[in-house]
């Protein structure tokens, strides 16, 4: 043992062999430190395009008369990145309509009631950042915005969109008020679309 120590050249292999396992324990911190500064700024760019879509409902009385003269719902994005709307979903009472004359019919508007109205189609459009978009307006038809106006509550909507990095999302407005969550990462599709405006 003592000529081992004796010799300079197992002095300097053991210096060397020790100086590589050093910069192979630096190496392997520097890469667990490089792959978590990697996942921190992919979390930041998604969250600098993240859309955060609302929606709502416009509606105004006659200050005279106290009849409802407005009638709007509306969906705006809140967000700071656009929304690609992946799939629409209306119920009534639990039961899925496909568009709004199928919600019309099943409100049990009478005959003397006509049905036209001013809607925007909201299924696989883009809604960009700060964007509002009315996808149902009855202002120019206040007989069916009245009777539509007492009869909302009863009608779920449920949105689901993506971000531009593939990120879904979903919207929901039920008895419970409006929950914004995210659903999942990436690429997934949805199924065909349930609401056709």
């Amino acid at each position: 043992m003592k000529k081992f120590w004796k010799d300079p050249q197992n002095i300097i292999a053991l210096g060397v062999t020790l100086i590589s396992v050093c910069a192979l324990v630096v190496s392997i911190a520097q890469t667990r430190v490089m792959n978590r500064q990697s996942e921190l700024m992919d979390i930041q760019a998604r969250a600098s395009v993240r859309p955060i879509l609302q929606m709502g409902t416009n509606w105004a009385f006659d200050p005279e008369s106290g009849e409802l003269i407005v009638f709007q719902i509306h969906v705006n994005n809140g967000g700071v990145g656009p929304a690609t709307i992946d799939d629409v979903q209306v119920s009534l009472d639990g039961k899925p309509v496909r568009d709004w004359e199928e919600l019309f019919s099943a409100f049990n508007i009478p005959d003397s009631i006509p049905t036209y109205k001013d809607n925007r189609r909201l299924s696989k459009s883009i809604i960009m950042a700060g964007e509002e978009v009315v996808i149902l307006d009855l202002s120019e038809n206040i007989e069916l915005a009245r009777l539509i106006y007492r009869k909302m509550n009863a009608v779920r909507y449920k949105i689901t969109y993506s971000s531009i990095y593939g990120d879904s999302f979903e919207l929901s407005l039920d008895e419970n008020g409006m929950t914004n969550h995210k659903v999942s990462e990436g690429n997934e599709s949805f199924g065909p679309d349930g609401f056709t405006d």
